[in-house]
């Protein structure tokens, strides 16, 4: 299939969609994040995702690596911190990442040129 593409990521797969616009900004016609995993919270937290099956650290790099976000449209949708908490997570963790989801936006709404 040829671009432009709408991509679509959940979680770790938010973190390969904006390394993926970051690279190819000209091929993407739009972007929808589900409860991302932000590049800020994923640095802090290096040692528990070693299990997941590719390195953490160089996708830390290659988002990283994303200094300015294209004129593309983008919605960033986050969990509700509430439901996560009775699911187990702490509450510092869900704090944390709602934190550094906020964070994102800066960075995905950046003029570029």
């Amino acid at each position: 299939m040829a671009p432009p593409y709408v991509l679509v990521g959940h979680s770790l797969a938010g973190l390969s969609v904006r390394a993926f616009v970051g690279r190819y900004p000209d091929e993407v016609a739009g972007v929808v994040l589900f409860d991302p995993t932000p590049v800020e919270y994923l640095r802090a937290h290096l040692s528990d995702f070693g299990g997941v099956g590719w390195d953490m650290s160089a996708t830390v790099a290659q988002v990283d690596a994303v200094t300015r976000w294209p004129a593309t449209p983008t919605t960033v949708l986050s969990s509700d911190p509430a439901v996560e908490i009775a699911a187990g997570s702490t509450p510092a963790d869900e704090y944390e990442w709602q934190t550094d989801q906020r964070a994102s936006p800066r960075l995905l709404v950046a003029p570029t040129g």
